[in-house]
């Protein structure tokens, strides 16, 4: 119990630390170009889901749920951004929920949507960034993961 205090206090500072720099970009700026984590359910428990937290150093409210995924950031194209990425994945039933935070860097196109993709390696999640048709746009990425406790 004490550590799901702990854990609720920290998530609950970030989110107040989250909402004092946002990002924000208007339609005109991001001419249609968006981003946008992804959500991968496999059998047995297993998913993954890779959320953008911040882009450019600013945070970025990717507001979403465990059933629909995140929403689409619009980005301002033609320009290189550094991409906050957190993931987190369940291995199996009893295996346990994992973490992480890493970063991309990219310059994405004008009205193009790309996503933000895992998958494992060993406990741990390579991420990138590939467009609506499915090319990569970014190498592959290590995320160091760590497992948390949801009791």
């Amino acid at each position: 119990m004490k550590n799901y205090i702990k854990f609720s206090v920290i998530l609950f500072c970030l989110f107040l630390a989250s909402c004092a720099s946002n990002y924000s970009v208007t339609q005109a700026q991001s001419q249609g170009t968006t981003i946008s984590g992804a959500r991968k359910l496999f059998a047995y428990g297993d998913w993954i889901h890779t959320y953008v937290s911040t882009i450019d150093h600013q945070g970025y409210e990717s507001a979403g749920t465990f059933w629909n995924g995140t929403a689409n950031a619009p980005v301002t194209p033609n320009q290189p951004h550094t991409f906050g990425i957190s993931v987190r994945y369940m291995n199996g039933l009893l295996g346990g929920q994992y973490v992480g935070q890493g970063q991309l860097h990219a310059t994405l196109q004008p009205g193009q949507h790309y996503f933000v993709r895992g998958k494992y390696n060993g406990k741990n999640i390579d991420v990138w960034i590939q467009s609506a048709s499915g090319k990569h746009i970014t190498p592959n990425v290590l995320i160091r993961c760590t497992r948390v406790s949801i009791l």
